[in-house]
């Protein structure tokens, strides 16, 4: 979840892509997790339909727009939530 709401904070509606470097790159998680964990973080977010992942530009964006309204809402606290969880 911290990579999906790092994704819609990064991007709008006439912005919908983000390079995937960026997407995985979340401050919060750097320390957390690996390279390898959250590029898997991603697929895994591909294989339910909550991103799109265009390997050859190397960007990501979120399928459904009010998807990513109704995340950046939330996105402090469903930030602070999951870094609980990852630490637990």
């Amino acid at each position: 979840m911290i990579l999906l709401s790092h994704i819609a904070q990064r991007v709008t509606t006439e912005f919908p892509w983000l390079a995937t470097g960026v997407a995985i790159n979340s401050p919060d998680i750097l320390r957390l997790t690996d390279e390898r964990e959250r590029l898997g973080a991603l697929k895994n977010l591909e294989k339910e339909g909550a991103l799109e992942i265009d390997k050859i530009a190397g960007r990501v964006r979120i399928r459904v727009p009010l998807t990513a309204d109704a995340v950046r809402a939330h996105a402090i606290v469903i930030r602070q939530e999951a870094i609980i969880d990852l630490r637990s």
